[in-house]
């Protein structure tokens, strides 16, 4: 066998391509077949294992066929002690249910980004809490063997049928869930009695129907949820083989006299077959804003740093049922992706350590990575943006709600009397007589259910703008007690899909029709499927204006401006129908801040200058509504 010629250069990294492809060139002639020469790995052979675990992350790559993750499982077993020793043992038991073959393929985007967290204790308890995090990720080997390989459906040893893969972002939001209720008790039902005090005599009766039981109760409960789907169809894609390096950490509290945390660290290969994404080539982009109306999806690299980093800095404890609660929030920040990258903060409040509620405030701000000749950052969003081709996208809003009020009426009607003979002034006496006694009961309750339930389904397939960009999270965290004083900062990056620019049809372009077909924009608006949106400026507008006066009247404060001002954007989008095409919407004001006005908004919607700008063919919009109405009466 003939080795290739070396052929040295000044520099080292070309070097070491040439070579490497040289030793794989004999590798194929000793009987690979060209599907597993470095074209096919794609360059990955030549980063370290740190390397490519960093480009995991960023990428995500997908995971083909199945994961023995038993190995890992005895690993975790054996760092949590006696207590999951066995096979009978219930917390063994846990740990296979709960980091299964599948739940560590459908989890491995949180294992390359800070970790895949799961506590085994009760809310508040000093259970064991493990972390399994994908620290490195080894050299590439050929995929092995599989069915459709062996039935012929592999690509073709001169590589003529380029491999092509199928990348799939999901995010669940919720369900969410609210339930307010009031209820009246029930009174006292008791007869009246009357007694007569005669001496030698006992005269005594009771009378009912002067009292009679009510009861009433009404309850709302309502639950939303949110779920994506985004598929980047025929990407493509380099299969290999690797070893990924797991990191497993079970922390735990100590007991009531010492809360030091203790620490025992593992570590376990886990063999499994990836497919990396090979992205078209991109290009560098310095944007002046996001462009979050045509924000499809959003995902965040970074949140298990940011999670660490808030819990370190805090003193927060292990197994707090509000750091619990934390960590959920983080990982819904792509349904807040519009917020965030649009500019805004978002906010929530947790009872960190068992104190009282903090408020915990999150932004992002761009990584000024670009910088001009003088050496100051260039403002704005920069990245590397791609266009792709033959991406889908679903998303299904449901909403469903439910009010009961319900009444009973319990009347108690009928007499008794009792006439008896004795002597009751001594603690020895007695009496004895007749007691004659009717009483009836009579009870009637009804209630009236309104139940109504919707589903929205947005579809989207064609071209989507990828962008890449850094970024860093700003965490403020108000009260609580051990909260620092200043301000969080943490790196971390995202990927946001948009979609491309739209171009709107000339108005002006004589012969355009003003109506759609077959309708008329006059009529449009009344229809039961019709959506309505505010756009951004407009929205803006309306709170900027509307705090401003209330906080120049002394009504609200400036600390509460920023979290109102984020709830009445909320309020405007859920009730855009109602504020432009009917009565008007009252934004509750007085329930976030006492003594406060209710706002009410109402528009004016100009429908002759409405205009049919055309159809979108790659965009389809379902919409289905339930309602129901019960009424229920019994005696």
């Amino acid at each position: 066998m003939r080795r290739p010629r070396r052929r040295f250069r000044a520099d080292s990294r070309r070097f070491r391509c040439e070579h490497v492809q040289g030793l794989l060139s004999d590798r194929c002639r000793l009987g690979y077949t060209v599907s597993h020469c470095a074209d096919d790995f794609g360059g990955l052979d030549l980063l370290g294992p740190g390397e490519l675990a960093e480009r995991a992350r960023r990428d995500r790559p997908a995971v083909e066929g199945d994961i023995d993750g038993a190995g890992l499982r005895d690993e975790i077993a054996k760092l949590l002690g006696r207590k999951a020793r066995g096979d009978d043992s219930m917390l063994r038991r846990l740990v296979d249910s709960v980091f299964s073959d599948q739940s560590l393929k459908q989890y491995l985007p949180q294992a390359f980004d800070g970790g895949m967290v799961v506590d085994f204790g009760t809310r508040g308890s000093r259970g064991a809490e493990v972390t399994i995090e994908a620290v490195s990720v080894g050299k590439p080997r050929p995929p092995r063997p599989t069915e459709e390989t062996a039935a012929g459906e592999a690509p073709t040893p001169d590589g003529s049928e380029p491999k092509t893969g199928k990348f799939r972002h999901e995010h669940v939001q919720g369900p969410v869930k609210t339930s307010i209720g009031t209820a009246r008790a029930t009174v006292a039902t008791d007869a009246r009695s009357v007694r007569v005090p005669i001496p030698w005599l006992v005269v005594g009766a009771k009378l009912g129907g002067l009292v009679n039981a009510r009861e009433s109760e009404l309850s709302s409960k309502t639950s939303r949820e949110t779920k994506l789907k985004l598929e980047e169809t025929d990407v493509p894609a380099t299969f290999a083989e690797h070893d990924v390096t797991y990191r497993i950490t079970v922390g735990e509290r100590g007991g009531w006299l010492s809360r030091r945390r203790t620490e025992r660290v593992g570590h376990h290969d886990v063999p499994m077959t990836l497919s990396w994404p090979k992205f078209p080539d991109s290009s560098r982009a310095q944007l002046p804003r996001m462009r979050v109306e045509a924000l499809e999806h959003a995902e965040f690299t970074g949140i298990g740093d940011l999670y660490r980093t808030v819990v370190s800095e805090a003193g927060l404890r292990v197994n707090d049922p509000a750091v619990r609660d934390f960590r959920a929030w983080l990982e819904q920040l792509p349904a807040m992706a519009s917020e965030l990258l649009g500019g805004r903060a978002v906010r929530e409040h947790f009872a960190f350590n068992g104190g009282r509620p903090a408020e915990v405030i999150l932004a992002l701000r761009a990584r000024g990575d670009v910088a001009e000749a003088r050496g100051e950052g260039v403002p704005g969003w920069s990245g590397e943006t791609s266009r792709l081709a033959g991406a889908s996208v679903s998303r299904t809003e449901r909403a469903s709600g439910e009010t009961v009020a319900a009444q009973a009426y319990t009347r108690r009607h009928g007499f008794s009397l009792t006439l008896a003979v004795g002597l009751l002034s001594k603690a020895t006496g007695g009496y004895a007589g007749v007691l004659w006694n009717r009483f009836d009961n009579t009870a009637t309750a009804g209630s009236v259910a309104e139940r109504h339930g919707s589903e929205l389904k947005f579809s989207y397939k064609g071209d989507l703008d990828r962008l890449r960009t850094d970024l860093t999270y700003v965490v403020k965290m108000d009260g609580g007690g051990r909260s620092p004083a200043h301000a969080i900062t943490v790196d971390g990056g995202a990927t946001a899909w948009f979609r491309p620019e739209d171009k709107m049809p000339e108005d002006e372009m004589p012969g355009a029709p003003a109506d759609p077909p077959g309708g008329d924009r006059f009529e449009v608006p009344d229809r039961l499927g019709a959506r309505f949106r505010l756009d951004r400026a407009t929205a803006d507008t309306i709170v900027g204006q509307a705090l401003n006066e209330l906080l120049a009247a002394g009504a609200i404060r400036a600390a509460d401006v920023p979290r109102l001002a984020d709830r009445f954007r909320t309020f405007l989008d859920d009730h855009a129908r109602e504020i432009v095409n009917g009565d008007g919407a009252r934004f509750p004001l007085s329930a976030w801040r006492k003594h406060a006005p209710d706002l009410f908004v109402r528009g004016v919607l100009d429908r002759s200058r409405g205009r049919h700008v055309g159809e979108v063919p790659s965009r389809t919009v379902d919409w289905v509504r339930s309602l129901t109405h019960t009424h229920f009466r019994s005696t």
